[in-house]
């Protein structure tokens, strides 16, 4: 199936990389774009949500996230596409990749912490074009700025990173629901623990 396709995707990419911000400042600012979607981004994000907003805001963060990778790797390994430079030599590989290509892990995360902080950004009791800005600066940098860094990067197809933003809404959803499950049931074991210990007092 990915033969056909690949031909011309792959194309897309190679022209990407030969006429887009071309040069070695471009390929190390991509670098740090694409970096965004992982754990040394992530994780600061994290404290400041902790320190903010508390521990719940923050592990909730960090799941959405961590779910919306492991979602994109179940779908790697179910589709098992090949990288562009496996297809075709004129690719630049400019980040090793580690695993398949269909669908972007980074990209999916990216779009995870997007969605996240623009949901919290909306709930700020701040200025209307504030929430905007800061939202937008969330989607740009997170969600598109990440997605196309993978093409720039020689290690994605533009449908790889299409397709994990056409997934991302719903494995947001997905995930947070999952979240307030697991809290749920986390909650009434501690609740039916506290009753137990003091219907038996030692």
């Amino acid at each position: 199936m990915w033969d056909a396709i690949n031909e011309w995707e792959v194309q897309s990419v190679i022209w990407v990389q030969r006429n887009l911000f071309t040069g070695e400042f471009w390929s190390g600012f991509w670098i740090f774009i694409t970096r965004m979607a992982e754990h040394w981004a992530i994780v600061p994000i994290m404290l400041l949500l902790f320190f903010t907003l508390g521990l719940k805001q923050s592990l909730r963060f960090g799941f959405v996230v961590a779910t919306a990778g492991f979602f994109s790797w179940l779908i790697k390994i179910s589709t098992n596409r090949d990288r562009p430079h496996l297809v075709s030599d004129c690719v630049e590989v400019l980040y090793r990749p580690i695993s398949s290509a269909f669908t972007s892990g980074h990209t999916a995360m990216g779009c995870a912490i997007a969605i996240c902080l623009t949901v919290l950004v909306w709930r700020m009791g701040i200025h209307k074009s504030l929430k905007i800005f800061l939202c937008s600066v969330a989607i740009v940098v997170f969600a598109l700025g990440v997605g196309f860094s993978r093409v720039y990067l020689g290690v994605h197809y533009p449908s790889d990173i299409a397709a994990s933003f056409i997934t991302a809404v719903p494995f947001y959803f997905l995930s947070v629901w999952l979240f307030e499950k697991i809290c749920k049931i986390r909650f009434r074991r501690n609740k039916e623990t506290i009753v137990e210990q003091k219907s038996n007092p030692s």
